[in-house]
């Protein structure tokens, strides 16, 4: 399986990328993005079983990223990570399916 991280911040990429014995968990593959634009073509690509993002990103945010491959009929799993705590986030990524 093929898990695909994204996020803004490189630091938070990596350290995503490390926190977790990805293979111990049936993922051979770790792909990383810094950015959801650079992430819809890995996605397209790869086709990931698992998304983890971040919600606020310049260009494409990850919510807008999240429509985008439900229109495309990709169908995946996703885990949202944010720091921010406004609820309206919260209610748009469940309407996603997240």
């Amino acid at each position: 399986m093929t898990v695909l991280i994204v996020d803004d911040e490189p630091y938070m990429v990596e350290y995503m990328k490390k926190l977790v014995d990805w293979d111990s968990y049936g993922f051979g593959k770790v792909l990383t993005a810094n950015g959801g634009s650079l992430a819809k073509d890995l996605i397209m690509q790869h086709k990931p079983e698992l998304l983890i993002t971040d919600i606020k990103m310049p260009q494409m945010d990850g919510l807008e990223m999240l429509a985008n491959l439900e229109e495309l009929g990709i169908k995946h799993k996703t885990i949202i990570l944010s720091a921010y705590s406004e609820f309206e986030y919260a209610r748009k990524a469940i309407k996603l399916g997240v």
